[in-house]
């Protein structure tokens, strides 16, 4: 037996839910959309992807590597870097104000 509290969630996500749908159908947003949403605004999206093992043929027991700052895990497979980046560069020519930036988020080991 559902409680109440269950019925309201769920009626809510339904509700967001259709409403996304309305929204997306009227905007005629398409993932082949993308590239030319962010071409026309000057955005750059981008990232790359590190990673790397390392091998200890001491074999410590409990696989910590020592004194060592990134590949400190021995014999096994590390993600260094998932970095994602969006980025927009300011135009320098004319005569208006512009603005640009960039947003990063690094995910892995080297994200201390």
């Amino acid at each position: 037996m559902h409680n109440a509290g269950e019925n309201r969630n769920t009626r809510v996500y339904a509700a967001i839910g259709v409403l996304l749908l309305v929204f997306l159908s009227i905007g005629n947003v398409h993932a082949t959309n993308l590239p030319n949403l962010l071409e026309q605004n000057g955005l750059e999206l981008g990232g790359w992807i590190n990673g790397g093992a390392t091998y200890n043929s001491n074999h410590p027991f409990d696989g910590f590597n020592g004194a060592v700052t990134f590949s400190d895990r021995a014999n096994q497979f590390q993600l260094n870097q998932l970095n994602i980046f969006l980025q927009r560069n300011v135009e320098s020519e004319g005569t208006k104000w512009d603005l640009g930036g960039c947003f990063d988020f690094l995910f892995g080991t080297d994200a201390i």
